[in-house]
């Protein structure tokens, strides 16, 4: 009769043990498929962002903007032209972006415009390797924007 109750037991704690492991196998499974269509609106946004830029830029000479404002979402929300009526300005900020990701698109989003002064805000979305890619986008800046004042603002 022991022996009876103690195989009862050991199967009722593997069935338990399935169930708890199956619970959190849907689990992962459902988040990994949100952050896949989160990082997919993203991507989608970030295209659209960049179109954007390529169709603006057509409008502009070179050096014809004053300042341009490049960064992840703390510059996309902010409205330069309202807060710096007296420059003409470019938001070229992206929601979600990152220092790597900023790189990326440096040309289309600075250099075919050629702005007078840019103002870079970036990096809170990739904290530990920020400082890693700041190096190379200063010199990229400074390679292709010879003539341009780089402000950089810092969240630290």
């Amino acid at each position: 009769m022991k022996r009876k109750w103690i195989i009862f037991a050991i199967v009722l704690l593997t069935v338990a043990l399935l169930a708890v492991g199956a619970f959190f196998l849907v689990r992962h499974i459902k988040d990994v498929r949100e952050a896949a269509a989160r990082q997919e609106q993203m991507n989608a946004y970030r295209a659209a962002k960049l179109a954007s830029y390529v169709t603006e830029n057509q409008q502009y000479e070179d050096y014809e903007v004053d300042v341009a404002f490049i960064g992840d979402s703390i510059t996309d929300g902010y409205d330069v032209a309202a807060y710096y009526p007296q420059y003409r300005t470019a938001n070229r900020g992206i929601g979600g972006d990152t220092t790597v990701g900023l790189e990326a698109r440096l040309e289309v989003s600075l250099f075919d415009i050629q702005p007078r002064a840019v103002v870079m805000l970036i990096g809170a979305n990739n904290m530990r390797e920020m400082f890693d890619n700041y190096e190379s986008i200063l010199i990229k800046l400074r390679d292709n924007l010879p003539d341009s004042e780089i402000v950089i603002l810092s969240l630290t």
